[in-house]
């Protein structure tokens, strides 16, 4: 509106004019909530933590059986892949990665997919 005005543009009916940006203003910030809310109605359910289900101890029970049932390969992937923190993780991923004779992205994809899996197994095991 400030523009248009500094420009010299002439508007013959301030109050309306005023009017109309706010209503447009109003309607836009409508459709955001809109998008807001349609994104949020797309998120998956929540996974209890286990402090808050109180079975924190048949959820370790769970991750240990579904490590164990995972190929030997696999298990010693996820395992390294998850070892180290901050810049050691990141060295520790570019000598697996080397390692297997992988790419690093190939190697990311590769824990993504064990990871998945494991989330997988967990959360069926918790529901038994």
């Amino acid at each position: 509106m400030a523009r248009k005005i500094a420009e010299g543009e002439v508007i013959q009916n301030l109050q309306s004019y005023f009017y109309g940006v706010a209503r447009l203003l109003f309607m836009e910030s409508l459709k955001e909530r809109e998008r807001e809310q349609a994104a949020i109605d797309q998120l998956p359910e929540p996974i209890q933590a286990a402090e808050e289900s109180g079975d924190s101890d048949s959820r370790l029970e769970c991750f240990e059986q579904c490590v164990r049932s995972l190929p030997a390969e696999n298990r010693e992937l996820i395992v390294e892949y998850y070892q180290e923190e901050k810049r050691a993780k990141i060295d520790q991923r570019k000598v697996l990665a080397e390692k297997l004779g992988m790419p690093l992205n190939a190697l990311r994809i590769r824990a993504h997919r064990i990871r998945v899996k494991l989330e997988d197994c967990v959360h069926e095991c918790v529901k038994k």
